[in-house]
C-alpha cells in the first residue's frame, strides 16, 4: 500500500538517499540573515508541514499549540522539498532544519556536509521500531547467517535500510556481511509482493510489526526489526541544521530545540489526544490503517549512545560505506548545547 506520508517519509527520511546526493551538495552556501516579523518573531523555515498521513507530525502540533510562538519563532512552510534535496536545502538556506535518520545525517557529515544534529524527534521502541525486515510466510530464513547469498529488497542504500540487516548478519557471526548479500533497490509498494513471489528473499519496510501484520500478514512474516539489532539506539529520527547557521544564530536554534522539546513531551503525555488533535489540523486525508503515534525523545535530548551506535557501525566495516573519519566521536556530529533541558 502506497501512502502520501510526505513529512515522515522525508524524515525516514533520507533512508532513500544515496551518499552521492550528499557529496553533490557540499558547495552550497546558505543565507544566514534572519527575518523578523512585525511582532518580533524570528522566522524559521521548514518543509511540508502537516502533510504526513500516517503519524502525528510534531511541527504542525507545535504551531497549532503555540509552542514555537512561545519561544519567539514563526514557522514558515516553504512547501514540498524533494527527499534527495534535504541536505543541500539546509546548506543553501532554503530550509533551516530537517528531520533525517541519524544514520543518514552522520553519513552526510562524514562526506563533508555542513550539518549538526541538535535534537531528536521520533525514538524507536520495541512495539514501534523504525524499520521492519520481512521474509515470505513460509521462508526457511530465520537467522542472520541464513541471509548469506540472498537478495534483500530495499528502496535505497540508506543507513536505516541496510545497516540493520548487515548488523543482524554480523551479530550472527557473518564476517564482511556486505560482500555476502545482494541488496536490490525497488519501489517500497512492490517489495512485499516480490518477497511473496520469491523474486526477493527479504525486504525492508518502513512499517512497525503490527502494521505489517495488518497489511501483509498472509504474505510475509517479520524476521527482525531495527530494535532487534540495536535496541532503542538505532531508530532515532533527528533534527539537523547547518553548523554554520547554528554557530551564527545560537539563540534561534536554542528556541527551536526548546519548542521541539515541548512538542515531544506534549505528545508523549497523552498520545491519543495528540493523535486526535493532529487529525483535526492535518493538511490532507489521514490513512487510518497505518496511522500511529510514535514515541518521542523526552525534551528532544540526544542520547549519546543513539548517535555513536552509527559511528560504531560505520567504523566497524559492517556497512555500505567506508567511514572517512575513524577518530570521530559524538561531538563531531551532534550536540546538546542548544538544549536548555540538557544537564549532562
Amino acid at each position: 500500500m502506497k501512502t502520501k506520508a510526505k513529512f515522515k517519509e522525508k524524515a525516514l527520511l533520507l533512508c532513500f538517499v544515496l551518499i552521492l546526493v550528499f557529496t553533490l551538495s557540499l558547495t552550497a552556501c546558505g543565507n544566514d540573515d534572519e527575518e523578523v516579523t512585525e511582532d518580533g518573531l524570528v522566522q524559521f523555515k521548514l518543509a511540508a508541514i502537516g502533510t504526513d498521513d500516517t503519524t502525528v507530525e510534531p511541527v504542525l502540533i507545535g504551531i497549532e499549540k503555540g509552542f514555537f510562538e512561545e519561544e519567539g519563532l514563526e514557522i514558515v512552510d516553504v512547501g514540498d522539498v524533494a527527499i534527495n534535496q534535504f541536505v543541500s536545502s539546509i546548506q543553501s538556506g532554503q530550509i533551516d532544519a530537517a528531520l533525517l535518520m541519524t544514520s543518514d545525517g552522520v553519513a552526510a557529515i562524514d562526506n563533508g556536509a555542513d550539518l549538526i544534529e541538535v535534537a531528536v524527534s521520533y525514538d524507536a521502541t520495541e512495539e514501534k521500531p523504525h524499520m521492519t525486515f520481512v521474509v515470505a510466510k513460509d521462508s526457511p530464513i530465520k537467522t542472520g547467517s541464513d541471509l548469506v547469498g540472498k537478495k534483500f529488497g530495499v528502496v535505497g542504500l540508506g543507513g536505516c535500510l541496510i545497516g540493520p540487516p548487515l548488523e543482524f548478519m554480523a551479530q550472527d557471526g557473518v564476517e564482511d556481511p556486505y560482500s555476502k548479500i545482494e541488496f536490490v533497490t525497488s519501489p517500497e509498494n512492490t517489495l512485499v509482493q516480490s518477497v511473496s513471489d520469491g523474486d526477493l528473499d527479504a525486504a525492508a519496510l518502513h512499517l512497525h510489526p503490527a502494521q505489517v501484520e495488518a497489511l501483509y500478514g498472509d504474505q510475509v512474516r517479520v524476521l527482525f526489526t531495527d530494535y532487534t539489532v540495536f535496541g532503542d539506539r538505532g531508530g532515532d529520527i533527528a533534527w539537523f541544521v547547518s553548523r554554520k547557521f547554528a554557530e551564527e544564530n545560537p539563540e534561534t536554534v536554542t528556541k527551536f530545540v526548546s519548542a521541539i522539546g515541548k512538542v515531544n513531551n506534549y505528545i508523549n503525555e497523552d498520545p491519543e489526544a495528540a493523535a486526535a488533535f493532529y487529525k483535526e489540523n492535518a493538511r490532507g486525508d489521514i490513512n487510518e490503517t497505518l496511522f500511529h503515534v510514535p514515541y518521542f525523545a523526552p525534551d528532544a535530548i540526544i542520547q549519546e549512545s543513539h548517535t555513536t551506535v552509527w559511528l560504531d557501525v560505520f567504523k566497524s566495516g559492517n556497512s555500505y560505506q567506508e567511514f572517512q573519519h575513524p577518530d570521530w566521536e559524538f561531538e563531531d556530529v551532534a550536540t546538546n548545547k542548544y538544549n536548555l533541558k540538557y544537564t549532562g
